[in-house]
């Protein structure tokens, strides 16, 4: 793989919602989900971790050269 690839993860938080999420952020992303739950988080902190909205569609993402890990 090129280094200069950067992997992301579609993840979602728990409305439904879908976000391409910087793998290296993936940790921090459920952190900020959890806050958003006790609805003591940023609803727009997900921008802070370089992560992209999908509203509800994940549909929207298309790949090249997929890798499930």
């Amino acid at each position: 793989m090129n280094k200069a690839t950067k992997r992301f993860r579609l993840l979602s938080d728990d409305d439904g919602h879908y976000y391409l999420v910087p793998a290296e952020k993936e940790e921090e992303f459920n952190i900020w989900v959890d806050s958003f739950n006790d609805e003591e988080g940023d609803p727009d902190g997900y921008e802070e971790l370089g992560a992209v909205s999908l509203g509800c569609s994940p549909t929207y993402v298309s790949f090249t050269d997929p890798i499930i890990s």
